[in-house]
């Protein structure tokens, strides 16, 4: 867990901002590996997963 909050906190977040503002989304590049998103996906009804 601690590589994706490194990695949220490595993101351009005012880029993310101005992106939402100007398209109503934004894509983050390589916010999550694969894997990453394979284990936040099995472990969804885990709520004691997302607890940090």
């Amino acid at each position: 867990m601690k590589a994706i909050i490194d990695n949220i906190n490595k993101a351009d977040w005012h880029l993310v901002t101005e992106e939402m503002h100007q398209n109503g989304y934004a894509i983050v590049p390589k916010l999550l590996s694969d894997e990453q998103c394979e284990v936040l996906k099995a472990n969804y009804d885990n709520s004691n997963f997302y607890c940090f």
